[in-house]
């Protein structure tokens, strides 16, 4: 993993866990080599019927309502992108962006929050 981490590092790239199996260590290994990172949240199409998609459409959308973000993985399956075409329109109050201005949010705010905690220190 480490020559993987530093050609990404080298490269100005980010790094997203898919988090396949239990035992991942890939997120650990980002962080350790200070990468702008993340790690999924929901794998939408682990079974790829409609109903399925659906429950875990679902369950990404409590997760991002409840922290704010959460980051869905899938695959360009025919029952993924057509549950997709017909239930991101409908979706409100929920803003779908790209992974690339989703970790940019996330190193702003980490970024404004280190900063807060300083001034907060030296007060």
């Amino acid at each position: 993993m480490r020559w993987l981490m530093e050609a990404i590092k080298d490269r100005q790239m980010y790094f997203i866990d898919s988090r396949t199996t239990p035992d991942t260590i890939a997120f650990t290994m980002a962080q350790f080599h200070q990468l702008r990172s993340a790690s999924r949240d929901i794998f939408l199409d682990n079974e790829q019927s409609m109903h399925a998609i659906d429950r875990s459409l679902q369950q990404l959308l409590r997760l991002a309502r409840r922290k704010g973000t959460a980051i869905a993985i899938g695959h360009p399956h025919e029952n993924t992108l057509a549950y997709l075409a017909m239930a991101l329109p409908k979706i409100e109050n929920i803003k779908v962006v790209s992974i690339s201005e989703l970790i940019a949010q996330r190193v702003r705010e980490s970024a404004l929050a280190a900063t807060s905690l300083q001034a907060l220190r030296h007060n």
